[in-house]
């Protein structure tokens, strides 16, 4: 008997098929809002009128173009799809792995699956935010990493009313509900901690300019001078998270006449090039010099030496992002907080010890 055919096969002698048509580039040719399209292609209620004249242009530029709404999309319009939207800015962030993994485990147990977009830069984010508010397959977005550099984005989020959550670094737009650590916090401690051994030369290495990085190299910097210790501008490095960028910026530093005893670095990947640049310099950890992290990685209590290093609660970072998102999705009219502080703690091993004697001689000064 003859084998079925296949619908997912093409016959050799078929066309080239036509590339999609999306909303977007029916909006352009119409004239109007992506939204005006949604809404007048899935019949979406709407608090603005949309008039008789833009209704039959939107519908005469998509017969043009030839667009076909989502069969799914159509077929769900209205009803949940069981679906969050996940949006990382960097996969390659260990933490934003931790927080993946969180999301998708705490998701699948509350009956839902998840869809990830993993984004490098603006045009990138774009693409994906685009194809999920098109299609409407989601009932809700978590984005890791931020959108405080795409405000046109969340814009249009907030006027599509898909509930969102940002989570991590640069989670701050004052449209959507953030979950984060208490950046603030862990500053503190870790100054705190070097304080209590007795560093009074210091350093700060800032993985990046993402706010909350920035906010503990500003919280760290404050703690400092209420102490009384001034952190000179050529100790402050900016570099990105990365451990070689690290590694490379901070070894002239080491190697100056004014070289700091502790370094307070805003992420374990740039703590790990300064203790790579150590070595390298011959300068022993803990005796000649002191390193905290921020974030303690799986990696840091086994590195060598183990890395004294902020903890963040990945997996409740996760998990709170979830449920916040699907109480959104439960009830668009419930007050969701807008800001959850998780706590943090200090994870406290051997890259840290009591403060030596003046690299140039003498006792440690602030100034």
């Amino acid at each position: 008997m003859a084998a079925e055919p296949r619908d997912d096969v093409a016959p050799a002698t078929s066309p080239p098929q036509r590339r999609l048509v999306t909303m977007k580039q029916v909006a352009e040719l119409a004239g109007v809002a992506p939204s005006t399209v949604s809404r007048v292609l899935t019949g979406a209620a709407t608090s603005v009128s949309i008039s008789d004249e833009t209704r039959r242009r939107v519908l005469a530029s998509a017969e043009e173009l030839g667009f076909r709404p989502s069969r799914l999309a159509r077929g769900l319009r209205g009803s949940r799809t069981a679906l969050l939207g996940l949006l990382v800015r960097d996969l390659r962030y260990p933490l934003h792995q931790s927080l993946v993994d969180a999301i998708v485990r705490e998701a699948h147990d509350r009956g839902y699956h998840v869809v990830i977009g993993s984004t490098d830069g603006l045009d990138a984010d774009q693409h994906e935010l685009e194809r999920i508010l098109e299609t409407r397959m989601v009932d809700g977005v978590v984005v890791v990493g931020g959108l405080d550099d795409l405000p046109g984005l969340v814009d249009e989020l907030y006027r599509e009313r898909i509930p969102v959550v940002g989570l991590g670094l640069g989670s701050r737009d004052g449209h959507i509900p953030i979950v984060r650590s208490d950046n603030e916090a862990g500053a503190r401690l870790a100054f705190e901690h070097l304080a209590e051994l007795g560093h009074r030369r210091l350093a700060v290495v800032v993985a990046g300019v993402h706010p909350e990085i920035v906010d503990r190299r500003d919280v760290f910097l404050a703690a400092a001078a209420a102490a009384g210790i001034t952190v000179p501008p050529a100790h402050v490095i900016d570099v990105a998270n990365r451990t070689d960028a690290a590694e490379t910026a901070v070894a002239p530093l080491l190697a100056s006449s004014a070289r700091p005893t502790a370094v307070f670095c805003t992420t374990d990947m740039v703590a790990r090039g300064v203790l790579r640049a150590a070595q390298r310099a011959g300068i022993g950890v803990p005796d000649g010099l002191s390193v905290v992290g921020y974030d303690d990685q799986e990696w840091a209590a086994d590195w060598w030496p183990s890395l004294t290093s902020v903890r963040q609660d990945a997996w409740g970072l996760g998990s709170t992002a979830v449920r916040l998102v699907l109480e959104a999705i439960d009830d668009p009219s419930a007050t969701v907080p807008f800001r959850d502080w998780l706590p943090v703690r200090l994870e406290v091993r051997a890259s840290t010890g009591p403060a030596r004697p003046d690299p140039v001689g003498g006792t440690e000064r602030g100034d």
